[in-house]
């Protein structure tokens, strides 16, 4: 009994010992056909032949600029508040409030009786006075008077001359004249009124051209000078651009802003070029006080090298962009200049005859076989 036992535990390590064999053997064939799968695999994972389809765009080579924008506000080209050298009562207004006037236009008549007066009574003590000289002059080259009463003559003609010139300054000045040609704004006198020298009558503006006034950071000032373009729009017209130039630039920087202050020029536009000879109230579209925004061209790139924006890869501070070259993905670093409207400049790094990568970079890496398909148009267009 005790040997059959013994001869049947032996059989079954025999079929145990056969069956892991067996087992063994279909392992290693397994592993021997993944095996040989694993190296048929080619980059990235992907099957031989493969290649990610990609969308890429040639680079372009376009004039560029290089911009400040900040904010300004419009001025009057020439601007003044009319005033009185003199004293006197309003006898005349010659104006329209808000008509345009051209320069030596008369504006305002003071009362001018007393001023012609004084005037009056100065030609005829100037007449008296330059006869006394006369006689005075012939007595003393006879020897009938003395130097001293030819002297005080001579003085005293001298004098009523001058008191006559002033006199007749004054009268002149009764008469207010426009300086220069403009449009006059709203008066702040009556007919009948008494003013003071230097009382406020009113503002006369020229219009055409137009100022604005503006400042940008000091760190702009080694590219700004006279003579750089200048752009400008206004919440108040929306849709529409006015273009200038600098015309001056402060020599110093702002100590409270640190700012830079210029200004700029540009023609002013009529509301209607049909009707510029009827424009009620100037009839410009830009007014003196006006709020706008203005972009300065400080530099201007020709021939820089502009690849769309979804071509840049970052990592970390620096970027990168996909070219392709023979088929692969090339990763490169560039450095990248202005960004304006989904366009960026490349200042180094790529050369105008490649082609960069725009759509699928996140599924590729470099040297990774890629093919380049047709862009995707979106459903708009």
């Amino acid at each position: 009994m005790i040997k059959k036992i013994s001869g049947l535990h032996f059989s079954r390590r025999i079929y145990l010992i056969l069956a892991l064999g067996l087992l063994g053997l279909g392992l290693n064939w397994v592993f021997t056909l993944y095996s040989g799968k694993k190296t048929e695999v080619g980059h990235g994972g992907m099957p031989p032949g493969f290649a990610m389809p990609v969308e890429a765009s040639k680079i372009k080579v376009e004039t560029i600029h290089e911009e400040a924008v900040t904010v300004g506000t419009i001025t009057a080209n020439e601007s003044v508040m009319i005033r009185p050298e003199i004293g006197g009562r309003v006898a005349g207004i010659y104006f329209q409030e808000g008509q345009k006037v051209a320069r030596g236009d008369l504006l305002v008549k003071l009362d001018d009786s007393v001023y012609a007066a004084n005037v009056a009574e100065s030609e005829a003590n100037l007449a008296f006075s330059e006869s006394k000289n006369q006689r005075q002059v012939s007595l003393y080259k006879q020897n009938y008077t003395s130097g001293d009463k030819k002297d005080e003559a001579v003085a005293k003609f001298r004098v009523d001359e001058a008191i006559l010139n002033r006199r007749k300054a004054e009268l002149e000045k009764t008469k207010i004249l426009a300086p220069f040609d403009g449009f006059v704004g709203l008066r702040k006198i009556s007919p009948g009124d008494y003013v003071q020298a230097g009382q406020d009558i009113v503002m006369l503006m020229n219009l055409d051209p137009i100022k604005v006034e503006f400042s940008l950071p000091e760190t702009y000032f080694l590219h700004l000078e006279a003579g750089q373009k200048i752009e400008l729009t206004s919440d108040a017209l929306p849709g529409k651009k006015f273009e200038g130039d600098i015309f001056a630039v402060h020599p110093a920087i702002n100590e409270n802003g640190r700012n830079l202050e210029m200004k700029g020029k540009l023609s002013n536009v009529l509301k209607d070029v049909r009707d510029a000879e009827n424009q009620g109230n100037h009839g410009f579209l830009l007014m003196p006080g006006m709020f706008v925004r203005v972009r300065v061209i400080l530099q201007t790139r020709k021939n820089a090298l502009v690849i769309p924006e979804e071509a840049i890869v970052l990592q970390g501070d620096d970027h990168f962009v996909y070219t392709v070259k023979d088929g692969k993905a090339k990763l490169t670093q560039v450095r990248i200049g202005i960004r304006s409207q989904g366009k960026v400049e490349i200042r180094e790094g790529l050369s105008r005859d490649e082609e960069v990568i725009t759509a699928g970079q996140i599924k590729i890496g470099d040297g990774m076989p890629v093919k380049i398909v047709p862009e995707k148009k979106s459903a708009s267009s």
